[in-house]
């Protein structure tokens, strides 16, 4: 079981390690992916992350709390 996650804790440049949501159909759905956070969204309780994963370095999306496994 995972513990909640504290979102106080988010903040600008944090690298995340999160989940692709099963709406965007990923090839393998418990990949941990991990990215860098830009901007912090509190009011709709999501990140907007630029990814650090090889080959999709630079490419940025919204990631909600759910999605987020761990912070660094």
């Amino acid at each position: 079981m995972r513990i909640p996650l504290n979102p106080t804790l988010l903040a600008k440049d944090k690298i995340i390690h999160y989940l692709m949501p099963l709406s965007q159909q990923p090839t393998t759905p418990n990949k941990t992916w991990r990215g860098r956070i830009l901007f912090v969204h509190r009011s709709i309780r999501a990140v907007l992350v630029e990814s650090l994963e090889p080959g999709y370095e630079g490419c940025k999306e919204m990631v909600f709390m759910y999605q987020i496994q761990t912070i660094e």
